[in-house]
């Protein structure tokens, strides 16, 4: 077996970095000047925006190496860094989405990250996924998190109208078939499709009568939030799969809408889950990767309704 160096050089893992993300956020990247540097930012990451080519984004990064930063609360399915709270509060302060990325000791080729969620409580240790290692997947996760770090307004609440069971199917039905056929553009996943692939969910036998009861009385009012930022979203783990000279990554995303509806005079939060797949070259570090080389494509999964205390 090769012997490799046992201290961490943190000048190579920067240099290791700032290589990887720029190939697969599709970047331009520059090292941070010696004020940013005491602002906790070793590199800066110009991009296109992953939903709208025509603009441009930025990230700030700050890059641990070796094994010193990995805690001792590591498990087989997430790493623990030892970062330490004032770093992770200044990358909050930002005015932009922040990354940490770590660099592992030899023979490891990943480079995992994490986002610094603005609206996020300040959590220490940093808890790494360890499929949250860098794709070109991150692109996506980084305008996710920049443009829900900048919403402002929340979506209205509106009250659900209340008819007879056989009405309200078959005016969800009437309602499902617009949507199918509408342009849908929601701020965290860019162009989404409804298909038959959400309705059979919703609708399958195995739920109960109660449940797809109460999710197709919503279904009228789920255009007002399908274009609308919502107040929480949660990243599921992918399914990574090899097929030819590509690798897609599905994940299915969830999104809250705190006190979204009213339903027979109860608040209720709406939840929905979003399908997101992305596809890329399996060795996009090892050529030129360009933004057309990674497709991408979300769907409507399902939604439903809690009530609210």
């Amino acid at each position: 077996m090769p012997k490799y160096a046992q201290s961490a050089d943190g000048s190579a893992g920067a240099r290791r970095a700032a290589a990887v993300l720029a190939v697969s956020l599709c970047a331009e990247s520059a090292t941070a000047t010696m004020e940013e540097d005491g602002a906790k930012v070793d590199l800066k990451f110009s991009f296109r925006d992953a939903f709208d080519r025509s603009a441009l984004m930025t990230s700030h990064c700050q890059v641990k190496s070796g094994a010193s930063y990995r805690g001792s609360a590591t498990t087989p399915e997430t790493l623990t860094l030892g970062v330490d709270r004032a770093t992770v509060e200044a990358l909050r302060r930002g005015g932009s989405p922040s990354l940490i990325a770590w660099v592992p000791p030899r023979p490891s080729q990943r480079v995992y990250w994490h986002i610094v969620d603005q609206r996020d409580p300040l959590r220490t240790p940093v808890r790494i996924p360890r499929l949250h290692h860098v794709t070109p997947a991150l692109r996506f996760h980084l305008t996710r998190a920049a443009r829900h770090a900048s919403y402002t307004t929340r979506a209205k609440r509106l009250d659900v109208a209340v008819h007879a069971p056989a009405s309200a199917h078959a005016r969800a039905r009437a309602a499902y078939r617009s949507l199918q056929h509408d342009e849908l553009e929601h701020p965290l996943f860019g162009t989404l499709a409804v298909t038959r692939y959400a309705w059979r969910h919703v609708t399958r036998r195995s739920k109960s009568a109660t449940r797809r009861s109460s999710s197709l009385r919503i279904v009228p009012y789920l255009r007002h939030f399908l274009v609308a930022v919502p107040d929480r979203y949660d990243i599921g783990l992918p399914t990574v799969t090899a097929d030819g000279s590509h690798t897609t990554e599905v994940r299915f995303i969830a999104c809250w809408y705190r006190r979204a509806l009213r339903v027979d005079d109860v608040p209720n939060t709406l939840l929905v889950r979003v399908r997101e797949e992305i596809r890329y070259p399996n060795r996009w570090d090892r050529f030129p990767l360009g933004v057309r080389d990674v497709a991408y494509s979300a769907r409507l999964a399902s939604w439903w309704c809690k009530p609210q205390k």
